[in-house]
């Protein structure tokens, strides 16, 4: 499938609804929002064109499951892929849900990286949003083309050291708790400039003036700070400019 998506969430809690925007706003995904399935049979022609509807079990009046019966038995309404999402993961829940229509569950919490696998699964490799949304905060990316522009002026290198968190970190429900280990990272360690969390929940440390050596005692640093923050299975990864690429996504793409 290409082109713009359209998907539907139809979810109560107003974090995970927020979570599932954050993890589509760079992607070419328009995302609809309902606080409860009745408004789903109230408006049939509003949600007929769309490609994936992410439904919540445990929803006020009308739960889950039983929106998605109904929206399998509904003969005028073209064939629509549902992902359940469930804070419970019992095998009749699950048994149920499958039998009913759905093609695939996601347990709550859930990280980023995992609702985006299971998304395209169905919908195939999302599209890049081609430009990306007017807003003050600078992406990693554009922001990272900067600093390799002006290192290409003065000639100075750039590193980038990526933390690869561990899973259970990266969910929704541990959102705090990155931010946290993002703002030590950065008070604690003077040679880091900007610390990014990525799409995929890690963390990204931009190093300007910092070459392959320098990165090295860098990354030993963040090694022993993780320790002390109690993220011992988490790892680094590492690139330099211009050593590693002379371009941002070059270096993006090697780590």
């Amino acid at each position: 499938m290409t082109g713009l998506k359209k998907v539907l969430i139809v979810e109560d809690s107003n974090i995970v609804r927020l979570e599932v925007k954050r993890a589509l706003r760079h992607f070419d995904v328009e995302l609809l929002e309902l606080n409860n399935a009745e408004d789903i049979f109230l408006f049939p022609k509003r949600y007929q064109k769309i490609d994936l509807i992410l439904l919540d079990i445990t929803l006020p009046g009308m739960d889950g499951l039983t929106a998605l019966e109904k929206i399998n038995e509904n003969r005028e309404w073209p064939y629509i892929p549902v992902i359940m999402l469930t804070g419970r993961a019992d095998r009749r829940t699950v048994q149920r849900a499958l039998k009913a229509g759905a093609v695939n569950y996601i347990r709550k919490p859930f990280s980023i990286g995992e609702l985006l696998d299971r998304i395209e699964r169905v919908l195939g490799p999302l599209n890049l949003k081609q430009t990306r949304d007017n807003s003050s905060e600078l992406s990693l990316e554009d922001y990272l083309k900067g600093e390799i522009k002006r290192a290409k002026r003065g000639k100075y290198p750039v590193s980038l050291v990526e933390i690869k968190i561990h899973e259970e970190l990266q969910s929704f429900a541990n959102l705090v708790k990155l931010q946290e280990l993002q703002k030590n990272v950065t008070e604690q360690l003077r040679e880091v400039d900007t610390v990014f969390i990525t799409e995929t929940r890690n963390l990204m440390l931009i190093l300007p003036f910092t070459d392959l050596q320098g990165r090295e005692v860098v990354a030993e640093k963040i090694c022993k700070l993780l320790q002390k923050q109690g993220c011992q299975n988490s790892t680094c990864t590492k690139a330099t400019f211009p050593e590693d690429g002379a371009e941002a996504d070059v270096l993006l793409n090697k780590l």
